[in-house]
């Protein structure tokens, strides 16, 4: 099995941005831009599936991001059709089909079912669950995945941010489990990140310190944003469940 195997049955089991490249000459080309794209697009995602390279990054989920995204996965759309109109093999015609449904996918979440618009629960989880992975997985020396996961702490209040710039008219359902699991967030915070940290900082005072500074603004985010989510986001959500 190929790399390029590897990383789409990842990518599909799983659910930066790149530049305006040139027209990939071959489904070879196209599938390792794709994925490239992808993964820049999704870093805590490249994480879960053993890509280390963007460890330190969190997702950018401000609107002109996501409408970014869409050009991208319609330009990749455009290209890989243009791409099966030529003789591919058996096997890459499978690869070719199974990337055309996840693009299809992504576009009718993105444009059709527009979830960044209306359910906070993505926002609520993306945080924690990026930085879970880094804690739990032990693929590199603990103080390596402490900076990381440093890194990624640091850029939790954006993606906060993005949520109330985005959020427009969730279901009261919706709402109401994300307002739960953000009260969750502050604790894993405030408890679980940071007595992992004590652990993983090995003596390292100025690690330590780092991590403490950026945790305790990620918790005041989140608490804020769980505060945000009571009484902002709660009295509007009125969206069809």
């Amino acid at each position: 099995m190929t790399l390029r195997h590897v990383l789409l049955a990842s990518l599909l089991l799983s659910c930066a941005h790149a530049s305006q490249p040139s027209a990939p000459a071959t489904f070879a080309q196209f599938a390792d831009e794709y994925f490239a794209d992808a993964f820049a697009h999704a870093p805590s995602r490249a994480t879960r599936v053993g890509l280390h390279d963007r460890d330190g990054s969190l997702e950018d989920l401000s609107r002109s991001a996501i409408e970014e995204r869409i050009a991208t996965l319609k330009r990749e759309q455009r290209q890989l059709a243009a791409i099966r109109r030529g003789n591919l093999s058996f096997d890459d015609e499978i690869d070719a089909q199974l990337i055309d449904n996840q693009i299809a996918s992504q576009l009718l979440d993105l444009e059709t079912l527009r979830t960044w618009e209306n359910n906070p629960m993505g926002y609520v989880r993306l945080p924690g669950g990026a930085i879970d992975g880094l804690m739990k997985r032990d693929f590199a020396p603990a103080p390596q995945r402490l900076r990381s996961v440093i890194s990624r702490l640091r850029q939790v209040p954006r993606i906060y941010a993005a949520a109330k710039e985005n959020l427009k008219n969730p279901p009261k359902e919706f709402t109401d489990l994300a307002i739960r699991m953000s009260r969750g967030s502050v604790g894993f915070f405030e408890k679980a990140v940071a007595s992992w940290a004590k652990t993983a900082a090995q003596n390292d005072a100025q690690l330590l310190a780092d991590f403490e500074e950026a945790d305790k603004a990620a918790a005041t985010a989140a608490r804020g944003f769980s505060a945000w989510l009571q009484d902002d986001l709660l009295p509007r959500s009125h969206g069809s469940y």
